[in-house]
């Protein structure tokens, strides 16, 4: 079976169709590791088709299937169907078939190293496949050369469709950088479609950050964005600042395209930096930040040794003043909320919280009898106790009160608990149903968690959490830019210290 037909199965149930199987020929290949190891790719193109061949023989071994052309089909279906990018596992395994095809077994027991299990097979090995469908799926030095030495009618018309491209891509030492220009150059219906079914892939991440993250799943989908989150996690990055890396090495990407990540030199990352400066025009600590992420990317995601680049162009460092809400102002905003919104203005204010530490607050975190707040992996991943206004008690244990109502109805329906970091829920099974663990201010609705898929609930997101500060803001009359930010900043002035009652809410 040629290889140009290895697409995802139609049936859209990600399961082999069993007549496929029988007729399809079990492919063996235990050494796929060594031969992986000997190529001359770069670590990041070599960490991509690893995992994608683990993930393949994971699938395998769940359903008891030996790998064949069928089952490499019904996998990559699944990926779909899961809404996972799939470009780049259909190439890690049309590499995985043809070096099975060339360096496989044999007849021997289909044996996959790193899988944990026997796939037991009979029959022959399979046939070469011919080289005009390699070199078109995946034109590289190595097909180049096994194209060149078994010549077909068919290698010769793709030769003739493209005769410089190819001979360029087969001739270059960096084939996935030329095969990169090829397919920017050369866009097809295919990858149009491709793109539009997942858009997350290369797309500018979502600024609403207060999601879940999807844990180990969450791997990246290109290389370079493979290398990068590895390191990020290897260092203990936290996900937000994993987040934030992603999307700078995103916009460096696109900047150097169409030399790659593990080719660059210090000159790009010099004109990356001053390209934002001069042209974007952004702020020193917006320049800083993308600095520290590049910086990370390359050395940390693909081993480079930068050189001195420090005489790059540097934004100039502005002085703002600060917006200042009097007291009257805080009270008057305050008038303008009700309910819960109002609960947590107010909560912000009083123990100086930051807005996603207090999104993230759980009922064990409000000690009402002692009057404190203990956050939790806050700014510097750092605990730290705050204080609670007396003021505040009486109102917090009404609303306690209701979201124990709501937290037995859920548990009543069956509804998953509350998501909890990848190390606590495995060491406290099922703590994520306890009353201790619930957020102490939920969302409405029920969400898909994109980490396991259940539909749980989830605290109130960031963004809904601005948009009524900002609209009661309005209603206020307070002709100030006024966001959660500057209302949980308040607390370093807020009154304490200004004679005047007045507060800084800048930053602190």
């Amino acid at each position: 079976m040629p290889l140009s037909g290895m697409e995802p199965s139609k049936s859209g149930t990600g399961k082999p169709e069993l007549n496929n199987l029988a007729d399809d020929k079990p492919i063996r290949f235990s050494q796929w590791r060594e031969r992986l190891t000997g190529l001359r790719w770069s670590f990041a193109e070599k960490k991509v088709h690893e995992v994608a061949i683990f993930g393949l023989l994971a699938y395998c071994k769940e359903r008891h299937l030996r790998i064949s052309i069928t089952v490499i089909k019904a996998y990559l279906s699944d990926l779909v169907n899961q809404g996972k990018p799939v470009e780049d596992a259909k190439l890690a395994l049309r590499w995985f078939v043809r070096e099975a095809r060339l360096h496989g077994d044999g007849d021997g027991p289909a044996l996959v190293k790193g899988a944990g299990a026997a796939f037991a097979s009979e029959g022959p090995k399979a046939a070469v496949p011919n080289a005009a469908a390699f070199a078109s799926e995946r034109p590289t030095k190595e097909a180049a050369a096994f194209a060149s030495e078994r010549p077909t009618k068919e290698a010769a018309v793709s030769a003739s469709e493209h005769p410089t491209k190819e001979a360029a891509v087969f001739a270059s030492e960096r084939p996935t950088k030329e095969a990169a220009v090829f397919a920017s150059e050369r866009p097809t219906k295919e990858a149009a479609v491709f793109a539009s079914e997942h858009p997350t892939k290369g797309a500018v991440y979502s600024s609403d950050r207060s999601m879940p993250s999807r844990g180990p799943s969450d791997t990246g989908g290109a290389a370079w964005e493979v290398a990068l989150v590895s390191a990020a996690r290897r260092q203990g990055l936290s996900w937000r600042s994993e987040q934030t890396y992603r999307g700078w090495a995103k916009r460096f990407v696109d900047f150097i395209h169409p030399t790659l990540p593990d080719a660059v030199c210090d000159g790009d990352v010099k004109a990356f930096l001053e390209d934002l400066a001069v042209k974007q025009r952004v702020g020193a600590s917006t320049q800083k930040q993308a600095l520290n992420a590049v910086v990370f990317f390359l050395r940390e995601g693909f081993g480079m040794r930068l050189g001195d680049f420090s005489d790059f162009k540097r934004a100039m460092p502005g002085r703002r003043v600060p917006t200042v809400l009097s007291k009257e102002e805080v009270r008057r905003l305050s008038e303008a909320l009700s309910g819960t919104t109002r609960l947590m203005v107010e909560l912000a204010y009083g123990s100086g919280l930051r807005v996603m530490e207090l999104l993230r607050l759980r009922v064990h975190d409000v000690d009402l009898m002692r009057g404190q707040v203990t956050v939790r992996a806050g700014k510097g991943d750092k605990d730290r106790l705050t204080v609670l206004p007396l003021r505040l008690v009486e109102p917090l244990r009404a609303h306690l009160e209701r979201l124990r109502e709501l937290h037995q109805k859920d548990v009543g329906e069956g509804v998953p608990g509350v998501w909890l970091p990848e190390g606590l829920e495995r060491k406290f099974q099922g703590a994520g149903r306890q009353w201790v663990w619930q957020w102490m201010f939920p969302s409405r609705e029920l969400a898909v968690d994109p980490q396991s898929g259940l539909r749980r609930r989830h605290h109130v997101l960031d963004s809904a959490f601005q948009k009524a500060v900002k609209a009661a803001a309005q209603r206020a009359g307070i002709d100030k830019r006024v966001t959660p930010a500057f209302v949980c900043h308040a607390f370093a002035g807020g009154g304490h210290g200004y004679p005047d009652g007045a507060g800084s809410t800048g930053p602190r």
